[in-house]
């Protein structure tokens, strides 16, 4: 999810602003708002306290957000 958000804020920082508006209990600027955190490369802190199943379906909304397609989004487990 971490890099998957790296790279979204990469690609379009203005998109990625409007996602901090729309999931603001996944995504905000102040850290005090979520439970758990960790911290992007912009600044921004995402919550990290959820389920896989949770994590999958966040990741899938912000590349349907970013109006991409599924196909854009692809796991490389190591």
């Amino acid at each position: 999810m971490e890099n998957t958000l790296n790279v979204l804020a990469d690609v379009d920082p203005d998109t990625f602003e409007l996602l901090i508006n729309e999931y603001p209990r996944f995504l905000n600027k102040d850290k005090s708002k979520l439970r758990a955190i960790r911290e992007l490369k912009n600044g921004c802190f995402v919550e990290v306290n959820l389920s896989a199943k949770s994590v999958e379906k966040f990741c899938r909304q912000t590349i349907d957000f970013f109006e991409l397609s599924p196909d854009d989004w692809k796991i490389q487990v190591v």
